[in-house]
């Protein structure tokens, strides 16, 4: 069964995504605002509110403008500066968006500058990151996780709207081609090997790269996404237990305790939980 979405690869690796705010706040800048090229690791936000200025991002110059979240990646050339005496007005952040050893955004190719279509929610969600990184309440974090990730969520959901996402690195291109070779081959026996071959790597260093990424084993990996899989014919279909066992590459005999380690239920039990 295919999965709904378009790029299974990045799904699955925003599944693994970890956010960290490093700094947060608001500013209105002058004529004076300059920044010569730079290289920081950490990602650099701004959302633009009012005024004119340039950033310029690995040579490249940009002229963002208001209503537009600017993310300028980790590890990338950066510079900006104010173009005029009307300098900007906008809300700023650092942060890190990890995935296992490496940052979303050094992984794809992300456009630098995207205007956002909802931009009251935007400033009400930089005024939420704000309030809560300045309080520091028992709960603050996890309110900072969350507007962070819906902050990614706008820019990224417009960043997809305009074009597939292309892969900053080979690196990210390899691990894309292997999430796709087992979401295609579930039903049959995937070895780590296999994998390995496909992308010219030691199964030994291949087993440490996935690790590093995608913080699970190849073999843990496989099991889960059979086991999602499985759980999605089994609310959605009322094929007979073997059979939904057989289509995601194993023994009945060996489904059922791997699906109730994964669950808690048993198969059955979990089907019976769709007719409540």
């Amino acid at each position: 069964m295919k999965s709904p979405h378009k790029d299974d690869p990045f799904r699955h690796l925003l599944n693994k995504l970890t956010i960290h705010l490093i700094a947060i706040g608001f500013d209105k800048v002058g004529a004076d605002w300059k920044r010569d090229e730079h290289i920081i690791n950490y990602n650099r936000m701004f959302y633009i509110l009012d005024g004119e200025g340039r950033v310029e991002v690995d040579g490249t110059r940009y002229e963002p403008k208001p209503g537009q979240l600017v993310i300028m990646p980790a590890g990338t050339r950066q510079a900006y500066s104010s173009i005029s005496a009307n300098g900007y007005t906008k809300y700023w952040c650092f942060f890190k968006a990890k995935i296992g050893d490496d940052d979303l955004f050094r992984m794809y190719n992300f456009p630098v500058c995207l205007e956002m279509p909802d931009k009251a929610r935007i400033t009400q969600l930089f005024e939420q990151l704000l309030f809560h990184f300045e309080q520091k309440r028992q709960t603050s974090f996890l309110m900072i996780r969350a507007s962070m990730l819906e902050l990614l969520c706008h820019f990224i959901d417009k960043a997809l709207k305009l074009s597939p996402l292309p892969y900053r690195t080979a690196e990210t291109e390899k691990l894309g081609t292997i999430i796709r070779y087992i979401e295609e081959h579930l039903a049959e026996r995937i070895t780590v090997e296999q994998l390995a071959n496909i992308v010219h790597y030691h199964p030994n260093y291949f087993i440490r790269y996935f690790r590093s990424v995608l913080g699970t084993s190849p073999v843990r990996y496989i099991n889960y996404l059979r086991m999602e899989k499985a759980k999605s014919l089994l609310l959605s279909t009322s094929l007979p237990i073997a059979e939904i066992a057989r289509m995601v590459g194993l023994e009945h005999t060996n489904f059922i305790p791997l699906f109730k380690r994964h669950t808690g239920f048993s198969p059955s039990a979990f089907r019976d939980l769709a007719k409540k």
